[in-house]
């Protein structure tokens, strides 16, 4: 029964990590863009 928790626990770390990771590619290119606006304002 632990285990199969751990297990779970893991995927869920891994695929919460995986979103992040996409989520923070998005905004960091969209902050980016924005940057790269004003500077060029």
């Amino acid at each position: 029964m632990g285990d199969r928790i751990q297990v779970s626990r893991s995927l869920c770390w891994r695929w919460f990590l995986d979103d992040v990771r996409t989520h923070w590619r998005r905004i960091h290119r969209l902050y980016v863009a924005r940057a790269y606006g004003w500077g060029r304002r």
